[in-house]
Order: C-alpha cells, then sequence, then structure tokens
C-alpha cells in the first residue's frame, strides 16, 4: 500500500496557506554600516546634550559668593582699603540698609569677612524663596496704587531676580519674582524702585526713588518683619 502523504522536497519551501503572502526574507547587506551610522549620531548627540545641562547647572548656580563679594568691592570700594564705610555705601542702599545684620564687630563699616559670612547665611538657611511685605508712606500718609519694583544689586549677577508688586489702600505691597505666580522672593540685596503716575501718566514721585533709587532692602530668613519705607514728594 502506497503512502498518501504529501511528498516534499527537502529543497524546497511548502506553499503557503491559501491567500496569505510568504514573508519577505530579511537581508543584513549594510546593516552592520547603518547600525555604525546611528551610533555615531547617538553618541554625538547625547554629548552636545550633555554639554547644555552642564552649562545650565553651572550658569544657573550664579556667581560664587566669594565672586558676588569681590564684585561688590570692586565697585564700592573706592579707597581699596578693604571695608566699606559709611560714605562708600551711599552708593549701595541695600548693603547700608542691612549694616546692621552684617556688621558683626560693630565698628560702623563691612569686611570683605563679614559679607561673605552674612552671604553663607542666606545660603545656608536652605530657604529660597521667601514671602516678602513692604509699606511705603508718602509725606506721612500711604502711599496707595504705586508700582514698586525690587532689583538685586549688581554683586548678584543674574543669580537674583527682580520682584514687583503694587501697594494697596494701606500702602503695603506683597512682592513676588517677576514673571512667576506666587508671592516671594529670593535672598539677596535689592535697590527698591517706586513709581506712581497721575492720570495722564506723570510721575508724582522724585526721581531718587526710580531707576538710581536711595532706598534698599535685604531679603533674609531672619528679616521677617515687614520693612517701612517712608518716601516724599519732593
Amino acid at each position: 500500500m502506497k503512502n498518501s502523504a504529501p511528498k516534499n522536497s527537502p529543497n524546497k519551501t511548502p506553499a503557503p496557506p491559501k491567500g496569505k503572502q510568504p514573508p519577505v526574507p530579511v537581508t543584513n547587506a549594510g546593516g552592520g554600516r547603518t547600525l555604525f551610522v546611528v551610533g555615531v549620531i547617538g553618541a554625538a548627540a547625547f554629548t552636545v546634550v550633555l554639554i547644555a545641562l552642564v552649562a545650565w547647572w553651572f550658569f544657573s548656580r550664579g556667581p560664587s559668593i566669594s565672586d558676588q563679594t569681590r564684585l561688590a568691592f570692586q565697585q564700592y570700594d573706592k579707597n581699596n582699603d578693604g571695608y566699606l564705610d559709611a560714605a562708600e555705601l551711599e552708593q549701595c542702599p541695600a548693603l547700608k540698609a542691612a549694616l546692621k545684620q552684617i556688621d558683626a564687630d560693630g565698628d560702623g563699616k563691612i569686611s570683605v569677612a563679614e559679607l561673605q559670612e552674612r552671604m553663607r547665611q542666606h545660603r545656608d538657611s536652605g530657604i529660597t524663596i521667601q514671602a516678602v511685605v513692604c509699606r511705603f508712606s508718602m509725606d506721612g500718609r500711604p502711599l496707595v496704587g504705586a508700582n514698586v519694583t525690587i532689583v538685586p544689586e549688581a554683586l548678584h549677577g543674574t543669580s537674583v531676580k527682580p520682584a514687583i508688586g503694587t501697594t494697596d489702600a494701606n500702602g503695603s505691597v506683597s512682592l513676588s519674582i517677576e514673571g512667576g505666580t506666587l508671592p516671594g522672593c529670593q535672598n539677596g540685596f535689592y535697590r527698591v524702585q517706586v513709581s506712581k503716575k497721575d492720570s495722564k501718566g506723570q510721575e508724582l514721585l522724585p526721581s531718587k526713588y526710580q531707576e538710581n533709587s536711595i532706598l534698599g532692602l535685604e531679603v533674609a530668613p531672619d528679616r521677617k518683619e515687614a520693612e517701612q519705607f517712608k518716601v516724599t514728594s519732593k
């Protein structure tokens, strides 16, 4: 009796079931070269991303405390004696306003070491953003509807951002980092600019309170009381 099972040639591939196409053979021609090129491109892209991240990390830190202190003394220590005295502090309202907190030995001047120590206190507090409330009066009455901007002193570089706010009916303002959504400011030393204009756009406050303002502010973890500013119309 003959075997009725179909005979398949060992050198032939069985026909696929009806309605289905046979699989397309995969070849590896040039595959090694393709993988090599893809690998090179991937490594290059990774390197670019890594460099960008390192640059972001480096520049986002801003200048070191030593760098900031050096900048402050280069700018304000006119007689190069290593101290900022009362006359020199007139150029930096923020440091003048913080003299009591910075001047550890009570000699009425700020040394390099004292400024560095105060800035370390800012850093080591672990508080980066904190609420800041200021109250403004003009000629003895609450200053209402004034635009307030606190501008970081040059020593901070770009590591500290400006903050803004508008005084309310009591002359109070809660400051927020410019462009931010929540109230609060970074620790640091600021020049305080105040502006109020009438319906015609005319400035009502003297220029000494605007770009080169004589008002200064230190934002620090141990200064939680509302800062009081008394301005005059002349």
